[in-house]
C-alpha cells in the first residue's frame, strides 16, 4: 500500500500474510532517499545480479545515490512487515529544519550513501503505529504525516552517541569523521589535538572541523570535553575512585582544572555531586 503524503513524499507499508514470498518492484527517482524499516520478518534487497542484502528485524537501511538509479527490487517473506519512506533530499531537510535537530545548511547532492541502523524501542513503537494505521479513517494521511515527522526525529535525534543527517558529506570524509570520534573516546586521558587528528586521518583541518560539526552537532573540542566529563561522572557514581584519581584518569593536569570544568557543565563540584548521590541513596 503506497500513500502520497506531500511534495514527493511517499510511504509504503509492505505486509505479507501469504504463504509465498512476495516480490516488490518499484522505480525510484534519482533525487529520492530510501528508508526501509523492517519491523517483522525477513526482507531481502537485490541491487544487481551479484549483490543481495538481507535486512533483518528491527533494522533500517538508508539508500541514496544521486548518480545512479537504485530501483527497489526486493523479496518479502511470509509473516513480514516492512515500512518504506521515499523522500527527496531537499524535502528531508525542509521537513527536519523545523524540528529541534541539528541539520547542516550545506547540502551536497552529488554523493551516494548507504547505511544500516538499529531501531530504538521508541522508533519501533512509532513504526508499529504506522503499520497498524486504519486506511479507512479520514485523517489517515494527516496521521501518517505526523508519524513520518516523528520517525525522522527519532532517527536523527542528536546526542553524544548519535549522528546528524549524513547526506551532506561524501562517504570517504564521513568514514574519517567517524574514526575521529572513535579516536577521541578511545583514551580520554590523552586526547589528541586537532592537528594530530588531521595528520593521522589525512584530512584537512577545515574538513575535519566542519565535517565533525555536521555529523555530531558539536565541535571536536566540545564533543571530547562532553565525553570526558560524562565518563568522569560515571566514575564518581561508581565510587571506586576519588576526585584526584578521576582527574588524572580523564586527562586533566590538575584536579582544580577538572573541578572547574565539571562545575561549569553540571553546576556542581564533583564533591557536591557525590554528596547528592549519597543523599539519594
Amino acid at each position: 500500500m503506497e500513500i502520497k503524503i506531500e511534495n514527493k513524499i511517499f510511504i509504503n507499508i509492505f505486509k505479507n500474510n501469504d504463504k509465498e514470498t512476495k516480490k516488490i518492484l518499484k522505480e525510484i527517482g534519482l533525487d529520492q532517499i530510501q528508508f526501509h524499516f523492517n519491523i517483522d520478518g525477513h526482507f531481502k534487497l537485490k541491487f544487481n545480479e551479484n549483490y543481495e542484502f538481507n535486512l533483518i528485524k528491527n533494522k533500517c537501511i538508508i539508500i541514496y545515490n544521486s548518480k545512479k538509479k537504485v530501483n527497489l527490487n526486493a523479496e518479502l517473506k511470509k509473516n513480514s512487515t516492512v515500512i518504506t519512506i521515499l523522500i527527496p533530499l531537499s524535502e528531508l531537510h525542509k521537513l527536519l529544519s523545523n524540528q529541534d535537530i541539528y541539520i547542516p545548511t550545506i547540502i551536497n547532492i552529488k554523493e551516494k550513501y548507504y547505511e544500516e541502523l538499529d531501531l530504538s524501542k521508541s522508533l519501533i513503537y512509532v513504526l508499529n503505529q504506522i503499520s497498524n494505521s486504519n486506511k479507512l479513517m479520514n485523517t489517515q494521511k494527516l496521521f501518517l504525516k505526523a508519524k513520518i515527522y516523528e520517525t525522522f526525529s527519532l532517527l536523527f535525534k542528536n546526542n553524544n552517541n548519535s549522528e546528524s543527517c549524513p547526506f551532506t558529506i561524501n562517504n570517504d570524509i564521513l568514514s574519517k569523521i567517524r574514526l575521529a570520534k572513535e579516536i577521541l573516546i578511545k583514551d580520554v586521558s590523552n586526547t589528541p589535538t586537532l592537528n594530530e587528528l588531521s595528520e593521522n586521518l589525512k584530512i584537512s583541518l577545515k574538513k575535519l572541523k566542519q565535517g565533525f560539526k555536521e555529523v555530531y552537532g558539536f565541535s571536536v573540542y566540545q564533543y571530547a570535553l562532553n565525553y570526558k566529563l560524562e565518563y568522569a561522572k560515571d566514575l564518581l557514581i561508581s565510587g571506586k575512585h576519588n576526585v584526584n584519581e578521576i582527574s588524572i584518569i580523564v586527562g586533566y593536569s590538575s584536579s582544580s582544572h577538572f573541578i572547574a570544568a565539571f562545575k561549569k557543565k553540571y553546576h556542581l563540584t564533583p564533591f557536591n555531586f557525590i554528596k547528592n548521590i549519597s543523599v539519594k541513596i
